[in-house]
């Protein structure tokens, strides 16, 4: 199964999953919902983008896909009632490092993995979303100004959005009323990831 084949297939498990549900009724729910199911509409989007060969809109994208995880999760997990509600009225949320640096202390993702990849992705991402020179080297060739990406770095950013959008998935479930919904999630991922616990951030 090539990378494409298994964003495809992804996205279909991840919509599965995660339609059709009940949540508690609560602003802080609905504000985490809103980013983490944005998320999602951005996975699928990437993955629509790059099979049809249109791989800098979707590298352009995946730093919104991560963003928008890091906002639910940290919505969900570490934002109080005083900052959801300035959140949806408006305010900036705190910046990528620092909501990193909040989730550090949620169980599901304790230790330094989010950290370590939020230092290893954010600069890349934050280059191609604004056409920095990371992307516009890309789009050089001896011949002529055109995309020129490897296969190598495709799957590398594809794995990358997988891994977030599938994480932003896991958070959905688990603020769902089905309590079984999330075990199931992660059982159906098992075949996309190599480590059991997608919450260690390595893919």
């Amino acid at each position: 199964m090539n990378t494409i084949e298994k964003s495809i297939l992804l996205v279909n498990v991840l919509a599965d999953e995660t339609n059709e549900l009940s949540f508690p009724e609560s602003l802080k729910v609905r504000a985490s919902l809103g980013c983490l199911g944005i998320a999602l509409d951005h996975h699928h989007a990437i993955t629509i983008l790059v099979q049809n060969n249109r791989i800098a809109s979707a590298f352009s994208l995946a730093r919104l896909l991560y963003e928008s995880f890091l906002r639910g999760a940290w919505l969900s997990h570490c934002a109080s009632d005083f900052d959801v509600s300035a959140f949806m009225s408006g305010k900036e949320p705190p910046k990528t490092g620092k909501m990193t640096e909040a989730l550090k202390k949620v169980d599901a993702y304790a230790g330094e993995h989010l950290a370590k990849m939020w230092l290893l992705a954010w600069e890349p991402l934050c280059d191609y979303t604004h056409s920095g020179a990371l992307h516009v080297q890309r789009w050089q060739t001896n011949g002529a100004i055109e995309p020129d990406y490897s296969s190598e770095e495709i799957s590398e950013v594809m794995g990358f959005v997988n891994l977030f959008a599938s994480l932003a998935a896991l958070e959905i479930a688990q603020m769902a009323d089905e309590s079984e919904r999330e075990h199931r999630l992660i059982e159906r991922l098992q075949p996309f990831f190599s480590l059991t616990d997608l919450r260690g951030v390595v893919f």
